[in-house]
C-alpha cells in the first residue's frame, strides 16, 4: 500500500497554527533539552509530516476506543502531530529522558492535551497492555521487541516508521525467525516535496 503525502497536508494545514506554536517551542527549548537536530526548512518534511503518515493506518480502526503508546517519544514525534490533529487519541508518550519527559508535559499543558500523558519510565518497566503501539527513530526491530513486549498483548498493531526499504527487509528477516507475530506490511510513503528521503511504515499485528 502507498501513502501518498498530498494526503497528509490537509490534516496539517487545518491545524496549522498548532504546528507552527509547536515549532516554536521546540526551537526555542532545543538548546536546554536537545530535541532536534533537523533544520528549520526540513522541519514540516521530516518531522511534521512523517508523523502524521501513520494516521491513515489508525483511523482505520476504531481509535476512540484504543489505548496507543508512542515509544520513544522524544520531542513528541510522532505522537504530538497525531494529537494535535485527531484530539480523541488515547495516547501515553513513554520517554526515560527526564528533560524531555518535561518537555513533553510542558507540550501537553501548553496545547490543553487531554487525551494523553507522559511516562517517564524505561520502556522495560512498564506493564501496561496497548491496542496500538508506534515509534519511530527508536530502535531496530529486533530491539524493540526485546524492551517493549511487555506492551503488547494478542493482536496489538505495531507501527513502526523506518527508512530505507532494504535495511526494514534485514530487520523483517531478523524478526520473523521469532513467530510471534499474525502478519507483516510495508506501507511505502510517497513524498510531495523535493527531499529526496525513503520512509516506509512497517505493521505488523502481534500474536502467535
Amino acid at each position: 500500500m502507498l501513502i501518498e503525502k498530498k494526503n497528509i497536508k490537509p490534516f496539517y494545514y487545518k491545524k496549522k497554527n498548532f504546528f507552527d506554536k509547536y515549532k516554536e517551542l521546540i526551537l526555542e527549548k532545543n538548546e536546554l533539552y536537545g530535541l532536534t537536530t533537523v533544520k528549520d526548512d526540513e522541519f514540516e518534511e521530516k518531522h511534521f509530516y512523517d508523523s502524521l503518515s501513520v494516521l491513515p493506518l489508525i483511523l482505520r480502526k476504531d481509535y476512540k476506543n484504543l489505548k496507543i503508546a508512542d515509544v520513544g517519544s522524544g520531542a513528541g514525534f510522532p505522537s504530538i502531530p497525531l494529537l494535535l490533529v485527531e484530539t480523541d487519541l488515547n495516547i501515553d508518550l513513554i520517554e526515560s529522558n527526564h528533560k524531555k519527559a518535561k518537555f513533553l508535559t510542558e507540550v501537553i499543558d501548553k496545547f490543553s492535551i487531554n487525551s494523553a500523558k507522559v511516562i517517564c519510565s524505561n520502556v522495560r518497566e512498564i506493564r501496561e497492555k496497548y491496542d496500538i503501539v508506534i515509534f519511530r527513530a527508536f530502535s531496530s526491530l529486533q530491539d524493540f521487541f526485546k524492551v517493549a513486549k511487555s506492551l503488547l498483548k494478542e493482536g496489538t498493531s505495531i507501527y513502526a516508521l523506518k527508512g530505507k526499504i532494504n535495511e526494514i527487509e534485514k530487520e523483517i528477516f531478523i524478526v520473523k525467525k521469532q513467530n510471534l507475530w499474525k502478519y507483516i506490511n510495508v506501507f511505502e510513503i510517497h513524498q510531495v516535496t523535493g527531499f529526496q528521503w525513503e520512509r516506509n511504515i512497517v505493521e505488523i499485528i502481534w500474536g502467535k
